[in-house]
């Protein structure tokens, strides 16, 4: 009997180790198996956030000023524009009615956009590499730094391609009409305008003051002075406070 009961007593004392889940061995390699499991499930999201900053696009520029709204479209994706917001390569961005936006570019170039336009930063590179964007329609002012080492800046739109040269320039597109003008106050600064269309190898450059049109598929009007209340309207359309 006294066997039987020690037997017992050992049982019942196995019995109750058990339903605590720590047999001999198993508290010990507890903590070590949480660990594991708890490192295994943070490495999806490590995984996610390093793909995420491989494949992130990296910044060219920064919306400065927008008033009261503009949208930006990022791979099929629009979203509301604000201020300080990052600018990437191949971003569309698009004012409304009475919508205006300053743009600031990794160059240094400052973008106002007027109302009711849409442009896509083609690209943006630093002064000494080229540098594009692309006017849809609508109406912008650019003051373009200086290049360096070759660099190259354009402003494309769907009859025009202007060159410029460290100037400010005024851009006026529509489907089949692009007006142009050199505003900048330096005398040296010049804008070298062509055709969209390859076939049309005419080009003028315009000094200071100057302007030109450019109709679709036909080469750049001879350059002209603009009036002062041309100049004063390109500035008030692209003004932004």
């Amino acid at each position: 009997m006294k066997n039987h009961r020690t037997v017992n007593r050992k049982a019942a004392t196995n019995i109750r180790i058990r339903g605590g889940a720590c047999r001999r061995g198993e508290c010990r390699r507890a903590p070590a198996a949480l660990a594991c499991l708890t490192a295994l499930a943070l490495v999806p999201a490590a995984l996610g956030g390093w793909l995420g900053a491989q494949t992130a696009p990296a910044p060219v520029g920064r919306a400065v000023r927008v008033i009261p709204r503009a949208d930006v479209t990022r791979a099929a994706r629009t979203l509301r524009l604000n201020e300080n917001d990052p600018l990437a390569e191949q971003d569309r961005v698009r004012t409304g009615a009475g919508g205006r936006a300053r743009l600031s570019l990794v160059d240094g170039s400052i973008i106002n956009v007027g109302q009711s336009s849409e442009f896509i930063v083609r690209a943006a590179q630093e002064a000494s590499r080229a540098s594009a964007l692309e006017l849809r329609y609508g109406r912008l002012r650019a003051w373009v730094a200086g290049r360096t080492g070759g660099g190259s800046f354009q402003i494309r739109t769907n009859t025009a391609v202007c060159g410029v040269l460290g100037t400010t320039i005024f851009v006026e597109a529509t489907r089949d009409l692009t007006r142009v003008a050199n505003v900048s106050e330096e005398e040296t600064a010049l804008v070298r305008v062509t055709s969209t269309d390859a076939r049309v190898t005419h080009e003028v450059l315009l000094r200071p003051g100057e302007g030109t049109a450019v109709p679709s598929r036909r080469p750049p009007q001879p350059p002209r002075r603009w009036t002062r209340e041309e100049m004063q309207a390109a500035y008030d359309d692209t003004d932004v406070q």
